[in-house]
């Protein structure tokens, strides 16, 4: 399999002469579809797998791994699509998704299953979880 990149830039001509190049490009078209349904299914089964364990030995409801699901199902698409349009550098871009994400499904977490966490004891809970899909998640992207 070839792979493709289709990069776009922004070129500026400044006030003395020279030319300034932004490099535009945002996760979506250099990468493609097919690696954002990679990413998803992998967070996903990551995810799971991780809110299901830790369901196990918390003796959580099953509501606790559907709101893990449900906060998947939501940022991701969201991290993936919306935000690189916002920020082009890919170390703020890591740093600011993965910060908005694990607040996100923090409270999705707290919402869903009120009577088991407050916010303050999700975030732990969704670092944790993130924390696993991104290191793992790592491993089977491509380079």
């Amino acid at each position: 399999m070839e792979n493709v990149f289709d990069y776009t830039y922004e070129a500026m001509l400044n006030s003395d002469g020279s030319l300034a190049l932004a490099n535009k490009t945002s996760l979506v078209t250099s990468y493609g579809f097919s690696l954002f349904e990679r990413a998803f299914i992998i967070t996903l089964v990551v995810e799971v797998i991780g809110a299901f364990v830790y369901s196990l030995n918390k003796k959580l409801p099953t509501t606790f791994v559907l709101s893990v699901v449900l906060g998947n199902s939501i940022s991701v698409p969201c991290i993936w699509f919306l935000l690189p349009l916002i920020i082009g550098d890919i170390v703020l871009y890591i740093i600011i998704s993965e910060s908005m994400v694990v607040c996100f499904e923090a409270f999705i977490i707290y919402k869903v299953n009120k009577a088991y966490f407050n916010f303050v004891s999700a975030l732990p809970v969704s670092v944790m979880l993130n924390a696993l899909s991104f290191i793992l998640g790592g491993m089977f992207m491509p380079r």
